[in-house]
């Protein structure tokens, strides 16, 4: 939280004050409120980032963080803004934007196809990807209808010419190496596949009783 140059405020267990001259604040009260944006260069990068990909997560995240970041930004806060996974809905998407964007891909978070809106879409190689959890599908007429939806869905993207892939959340947790290279492959085929191509039972934690009990 910023105050006037001048002014002095004692810091406590949940908010931090600092004197700054120049600052682009939003107003609660009698307080001047730093932007995400700009508060997040003050922490360190990793909690910076798991600062904005918290305020910015879900659809109208990039929305927000356009609005945020008009005018002129550091350095840093620009450098942050685009290592964050915005519209992120969940730790194992953030978890996989990391690494995808480590390999090198660009990609945007919550796409809309069509009518429908995927976790990833890789942007440059028509790619949509999505990151299911468990609790998800089970059995509910919430999920029915939600399993029913997921099949025309995919099946609307593959007509739009995309490659469709899905992912456990478990599976980032325990095996984001060979998500990761897996997603590699639809990107630019090896010759010589990895473990994925084999039955999962084959080779997966999960399947051989020595991972966590989720999916």
């Amino acid at each position: 939280m910023s105050i006037p140059h001048r002014q002095r405020r004692s810091d406590t267990p949940w908010v931090r004050f600092h004197r700054t001259r120049i600052f682009r604040p939003a107003t609660w009260g009698e307080f001047n409120i730093e932007l995400p944006v700009i508060a997040a260069t003050r922490l360190a990068t990793a909690a910076a980032l798991r600062f904005l990909n918290h305020v910015y997560a879900g659809r109208k995240g990039q929305a927000e963080a356009d609005k945020h970041a008009k005018g002129k930004l550091s350095a840093r806060a620009k450098r942050l803004l685009n290592q964050a996974a915005i519209e992120a809905d969940s730790p194992p998407e953030r978890d996989l934007v990391a690494a995808l964007r480590q390999a090198g891909l660009r990609l945007k978070c919550n796409s809309k196809i069509g009518d429908y809106h995927w976790d990833i879409e890789l942007l440059d190689y028509g790619i949509a990807i999505e990151v299911d959890g468990f609790r998800y599908h089970r059995d509910s007429e919430e999920t029915q209808a939600n399993f029913r939806r997921d099949r025309w869905k995919a099946n609307d993207a593959t007509l739009r010419g995309y490659t469709v892939l899905r992912h456990a959340a478990g599976c980032i947790y325990q095996q984001l190496g060979q998500v990761v290279d897996q997603i590699l492959a639809a990107v630019r085929p090896d010759p010589k596949p990895g473990r994925w191509s084999f039955g999962v039972w084959k080779w997966h934690p999960y399947f051989q009783g020595l991972g966590p009990g989720f999916l």
